[in-house]
């Protein structure tokens, strides 16, 4: 039995790689897959990258709401005492 494989891309300014792995996803020979490109507010260019292969390609790439910074309760968590 196969199924829907899920493919997470996590990214911080990886431009320079961004190009390659998306190829390589598309190249496979499996099918039934999905990517989930996942931004961490990077300062390069490879969100746009990313949504070149989509218009390109024809995948969703749906835009999601960027926030400034993280909550408050999540830099209190990550501060070093």
């Amino acid at each position: 039995m196969q199924g829907l494989v899920s493919i997470i891309m996590p990214n911080y300014n990886c431009a320079e790689y961004v190009e390659e792995t998306v190829k390589s996803v598309l190249e496979q020979t499996y099918s039934d897959w999905e990517l989930l490109f996942v931004d961490d507010c990077s300062t390069d260019n490879s969100v746009e990258i990313v949504k070149s292969f989509a218009e390109k390609d024809g995948f969703p790439y749906p835009d999601a709401p960027v926030s400034p910074a993280p909550p408050p309760l999540a830099r209190e968590r990550n501060s070093i005492p």
